[in-house]
């Protein structure tokens, strides 16, 4: 009895421990994951992710990073089929909806992917995907100073996204605050890995430039901010 006993504890420990490391397993490639997402490696996290899924289908967290390498890669249909079944699984998960949206939105589906996005937001107010998907929205439809707005705020959330930088130096540049949209693109070149070397050259003349502007005053905005000019219609043209 007492054998018998010493080999179920035996069992049981084993089982415990085995357990204990297939979590720190996964624990570790998800931090590999997102290392490699870090360095801009996305078909590297894409491959960890797989791996992941094929040990566990029902596991959400590295079926949304799945989702999100997918999207860095604009492979946009499987991202969002990653995505809604995490939301199929979980109605309430917000990084799913965000995902979902952000995959419409990269596909140019703007209405369908303002209902995912707003969806997200409504279930976390801090997801910074769906904030920044709904900014570029806003700066599509020429709603600039909510763009940049809702960008600052992504960034606020996540200041190592590198591509909330390039969406709110565009709204700067259009608002006029060239400074500061080269203060943005500096930003992004800080949080991109440095691979790259013809976009970041490319980027840093695009930094001098904004620079140059925000401190000359060759560019000036003057007179009245409201002007009223008349007009006459002749066979229905002005």
């Amino acid at each position: 009895m007492k054998k018998a006993l010493l080999i179920l504890t035996a069992l049981s420990a084993a089982v415990l421990l085995s357990t204990s490391a297939l979590a720190e397993t996964r624990g570790k490639s998800l931090k590999r994951a997102e290392r490699e997402i870090r360095k801009a490696n996305f078909p590297e996290a894409e491959n960890i992710y797989r791996l992941l899924l094929e040990k566990d289908q029902t596991d959400k967290e590295a079926r949304l990073g799945l989702s999100f390498s997918l999207i860095k890669q604009i492979k946009l249909q499987e991202a969002y089929e990653n995505a809604a079944q995490v939301i199929a699984a979980d109605p309430l998960n917000s990084r799913g909806f965000a995902l979902l949206g952000t995959a419409l939105l990269r596909s140019r589906e703007f209405r369908n992917s303002v209902e995912a996005l707003y969806t997200a937001v409504k279930f976390n107010n801090k997801e910074a995907l769906a904030i920044a998907g709904l900014s570029e929205i806003e700066y599509y439809e020429h709603r600039t100073r909510n763009s940049y707005q809702g960008l600052r705020r992504a960034i606020s959330i996540d200041p190592m996204e590198p591509d909330y930088y390039l969406a709110l130096a565009r709204a700067c540049s259009r608002l006029e605050y060239y400074n500061e949209a080269a203060d943005a693109y500096q930003r992004f070149l800080d949080v991109t890995p440095k691979t790259d070397v013809e976009r970041r050259a490319r980027i840093r003349g695009l930094i001098d430039f904004y620079r140059y502007l925000g401190n000359t005053k060759i560019h000036r905005t003057v007179g009245k901010e409201v002007t009223t000019i008349p007009l006459e219609l002749v066979n229905h043209r002005p």
